[in-house]
């Protein structure tokens, strides 16, 4: 049983990956003498913390990392780590952990870590009883490049973080229990437009992946363990994996990494409609 602690964060919830994957390759042309080797991009994994006082963004709370400063770059591949991020703001102390996965050369990562801090109820620690995951959904989308030459476009879509409340009980009538509760009601999902390079005679092909978790929670006396409030939470949040150099289906000319073309934006991009 894991306990989050009311003063000492006891909300910290993660969210909002984000994971792009551009493969780097030797190219080979069938109607071409050329051989080009593309330089491995080095990996790169970005923790953005959001910390929330009493239920307000706040801006002025000092942020400090078990290990480095946020950004971690790979050489050119990053192996999987986990950082305790960690957040103070007066006399209030939070943190969350947060685990990057290994990554290969060209891939990039990024996700925020919600540290949630609140004055009043010290007494009290909501405590993790069980959590799963519920349901996961995949919408992808593509783009063929049928040129010689890679360039960017960018993928547009919803970065989905949201905390649903879907029932609670309160045993008690401890002094802001009811508020507490409420706190775990919340939608930070927001839009977000990235850039992902499309190569040569490729495919990019984009999954945006949705995962639903429910989190039964119970909030106890740090005295004597009584439970005062039993309350059950839906949380959804996003993923998006991007690969480059896909293969275009009935296309026999072989991906490559030919030099970037004059085309910024070919096609408008791709858009995740709402």
């Amino acid at each position: 049983m894991k306990k989050k602690s009311i003063l000492k964060s006891f909300c910290a919830k993660f969210a909002l990956a984000t994971i792009g994957l551009v493969t780097s390759m030797f190219t080979s042309c069938s109607n071409e003498d050329i051989q080009i080797a593309v330089k491995p991009v080095n990996a790169k994994a970005i923790i953005n913390p959001v910390v929330i006082v009493d239920g307000v963004v706040n801006n002025a709370a000092i942020i400090t990392f078990s290990e480095g400063n946020g950004t971690y770059e790979g050489n050119p591949s990053l192996t999987a780590k986990s950082i305790i991020v960690t957040a103070t703001y007066n006399a209030l102390t939070g943190s969350a952990t947060v685990s990057i996965p290994t990554l290969s050369a060209g891939q990039s990562w990024s996700q925020s870590a919600v540290i949630v801090l609140n004055h009043g109820i010290e007494s009290y620690d909501v405590v993790t009883i069980k959590k799963e995951e519920t349901s996961k959904t995949t919408n992808q989308k593509f783009y063929d490049n049928p040129s010689n030459y890679w360039y960017n476009i960018p993928v547009t879509y919803e970065q989905v973080y949201t905390s649903k409340v879907l029932d609670s009980k309160c045993y008690s009538s401890v002094k802001g229990l009811e508020d507490l509760i409420k706190e775990f009601n919340f939608d930070d999902s927001i839009p977000m437009t990235e850039e992902y390079p499309v190569y040569a005679q490729s495919r990019l092909v984009v999954d945006q992946e949705i995962i639903t978790t429910q989190t039964i929670y119970e909030v106890q006396s740090k005295i004597n363990k009584t439970i005062v409030a039993t309350f059950t939470v839906e949380e959804k949040h996003s993923t998006i994996f991007a690969n480059s150099n896909a293969q275009i289906p009935g296309h026999n000319h072989t991906p490559n990494g030919h030099g970037h073309g004059e085309i910024e934006n070919a096609g408008g991009g791709i858009i995740f409609a709402d």
